[in-house]
């Protein structure tokens, strides 16, 4: 992911939390808090999948020696 587009959502983030400040109100902060949570949540998840698939290659190792080390350890027949 490049600089302008870790930017750009910072920016998409920000905005999104004042327009809940604003329509919520400054004194319902257990609602922006779970709006912000939620964001986050999601875009660690975004963050999470395009991760995966640049780096598949690696995940697929990493699996591969598990599955080594397990039937090493007999668990797996």
């Amino acid at each position: 992911m490049s600089q302008a587009q870790i930017a750009a959502k910072r920016s998409v983030a920000k905005s999104f939390a004042f327009e809940v400040e604003k329509r919520c109100g400054t004194d319902s902060a257990t609602s922006f808090s779970d709006a912000k949570t939620k964001l986050v949540e999601a875009k660690l998840e975004m963050v999470r999948s395009s991760w995966l698939l640049q780096h598949s290659g690696i995940v697929r190792r990493f699996r591969w020696l598990s599955d080594v080390n397990r039937v090493q350890r007999s668990e797996i027949d």
